[in-house]
């Protein structure tokens, strides 16, 4: 158990987005706007595009198998992972996709939190 009388380091977030300039947004309002200005949380974005390839730094590409839309290329997502992996190795990786069959739940955050428990603290029961 940690102990109370030493200050703990500020809870931290690195977020992989193709929309950098979107951060912090909402969470920068409110409680947790005040939070993140006195530095009990802080917030990381990195743009996807610095991992891209070509003169517009690509990173979609037409589905292997065809069809309609655009995918995000594997190479890059790789590349950005990696490189937030080296720069923040004590955080989780949580990927979040619309394709999910499991529901983001307090479960699952509660299990997240066990497994990093040097930078979560969470309160309740599942």
């Amino acid at each position: 158990m940690s102990d109370p009388t030493q200050p703990r380091p500020p809870w931290r977030a690195a977020v992989l987005t193709l929309f950098p300039e979107l951060f912090p947004g909402p969470l920068g309002a409110s409680l947790l706007g005040d939070a993140l200005q006195s530095g009990l949380w802080s917030l990381e974005a990195t743009a996807l595009r610095d991992f891209g390839s070509g003169r517009h730094k690509s990173v979609d590409d037409t589905p292997a198998g065809g069809g309609a839309g655009m995918v995000m290329r594997a190479d890059v997502l790789g590349a950005a992972i990696d490189a937030a992996s080296v720069r923040h190795p004590d955080l989780p990786a949580i990927y979040l996709s619309e394709f999910s069959t499991d529901d983001l739940d307090v479960r699952h955050v509660l299990n997240v939190a066990q497994q990093f428990p040097q930078r979560w603290v969470a309160k309740g029961s599942a």
